[in-house]
């Protein structure tokens, strides 16, 4: 079941900022920069500004989240961390993992769109 954004501003910014990376990945191959990440859509982006807006005001172990995420496949993570079955990224995910991950070491991946 797809979880649909509820947070309106991740709408109204997720185009713009999909022609944003879209800009600066075709500048990036144009300079010959090679095995770069794929820049997401604008339904991941919309999706992975609401899940960390709404975590953020979600404390978990007494302290609130802090949420760095990378999108990129692991492939071209170093070492990523993966879980068994694909998690979706969502608050309530989020929330749970923050703690554990909050050092920049650390890379998850998550499945689909919710």
């Amino acid at each position: 079941m797809r979880r649909e954004p509820t947070y309106q501003a991740a709408r109204a910014v997720a185009a713009t900022i999909e022609s944003h990376f879209a800009r600066h990945l075709a500048e990036a191959g144009r300079r010959g920069e090679l095995e770069l990440a794929p820049a997401p859509d604008a339904i991941t982006i919309e999706a992975i500004i609401d899940a960390t807006f709404w975590a953020s005001f979600r404390p978990e172990e007494g302290r609130f989240p802090k949420i760095s995420l990378a999108f990129l496949p692991p492939e071209q993570a170093g070492q990523p961390l993966m879980f068994e079955n694909r998690l979706p990224v969502t608050p309530d995910i989020l929330t749970k993992l923050a703690p554990a991950v909050e050092r920049r070491e650390f890379i998850l991946e998550f499945g689909g769109r919710g």
